[in-house]
């Protein structure tokens, strides 16, 4: 475990550093405009939740693949993973060493915009849409990081699509 914590530990590094996390937060901060304006728009002053959890839906398809995807798919572009393959480390441990340090910051940023979104649009988040969102969330990015082992050079198209 300790080659995957500390890719993980780079990773993380790495994504703290760059600009795809504010990236991700902008694209994350989406549904409360929407749940503002649909809100706005109704005479009982609330969003249906169902509307609003679609378009989060629609934002967690996209945040797996910026940040797992583009993230597995550049190492593999830029023959880094290839060193790290030379090394005595199992070869699982960098695709789970990222999907450590990536899935969290999926969950946060999906959660946040879900009970930011739904508080916006009248309404309070359930128990249960948190534990659906974590569940897809970390589906969506183990799926991102298989398309990008397969696809490296358009990881991030493929995982959206």
């Amino acid at each position: 475990m300790s080659p995957t914590a500390t890719i993980a530990r780079v990773t993380l590094r790495r994504l703290l550093r760059g600009r795809a996390l504010w990236v991700g937060a902008a694209i994350a901060l989406l549904p409360t405009g929407y749940a503002a304006v649909i809100a706005a728009k109704r005479v009982e002053g609330f969003a249906d939740p169902l509307s609003v959890f679609g378009f989060v839906q629609l934002v967690l398809a996209v945040l797996p693949a910026l940040f797992v995807a583009s993230a597995i798919g550049d190492d593999i572009e830029d023959h880094s993973i290839t060193y790290l393959w030379s090394r005595p480390i199992p070869r699982w441990s960098v695709a789970v060493g990222k999907l450590i340090a990536m899935v969290p910051v999926i969950w946060l940023l999906s959660i946040a915009s879900w009970c930011v979104a739904i508080v916006a649009g009248g309404g309070e988040p359930t128990l249960a849409s948190i534990g659906a969102l974590v569940i897809v969330g970390t589906a969506l990015s183990i799926i991102a990081a298989a398309i990008a082992t397969l696809a490296p050079r358009y990881a991030m198209a493929l995982t959206v699509v």
